[in-house]
């Protein structure tokens, strides 16, 4: 299952059924991606419990808050986000990949999120139950501006 976020507090959902021979149990996978921030309770109450919760990136703003010091912590300036992110892992096992709207993360942020449970794939990847690959690219507009100091 799919879930994007809308900036009108609803979100889309749509459901996908993959079948393998290399699975040999039934899985539910849920996708969240593309919420900028926005975030609703309402939206996990009534889905069916999933084994693994994916976050596929632009799970905040993208631009920092004018007026606000850029040293300014991504969860203060994006609380919804991360509140969502700390919902979803009362769910499920969840794994996140970084979108090109993560670009002002820092390294303090990135273990925040992981404090919290959350596997972060920042040009990695994981097997689940041995034959289930997920990986995470990191936007090279995230590497380039923010995750490689080297730039600066």
């Amino acid at each position: 299952m799919s879930v994007e976020g809308k900036k009108n507090n609803s979100i889309k959902v749509t459901k996908y059924c993959i079948e393998s021979s290399k699975i040999n149990k039934e899985l539910s996978m849920l996708l969240v991606c593309d919420n900028h921030d926005v975030y609703s309770k309402e939206w996990f109450k009534n889905i069916d419990t999933p084994d693994y919760i994916f976050v596929a990136g632009d799970f905040i703003l993208g631009r920092k808050i004018e007026g606000m010091p850029y040293e300014e912590s991504w969860t203060k300036l994006c609380p919804n986000s991360f509140e969502m992110l700390k919902d979803l892992t009362t769910l499920a096992p969840v794994y996140l990949s970084l979108g090109n709207h993560e670009w002002g993360l820092g390294d303090e942020d990135i273990n925040i999120i992981r404090d919290m449970g959350i596997t972060v794939l920042d040009n990695e990847y994981v097997r689940l139950l041995n034959n289930i690959v997920v990986g995470g690219l990191t936007s090279g507009l995230t590497t380039n501006i923010s995750r490689s100091e080297e730039r600066f």
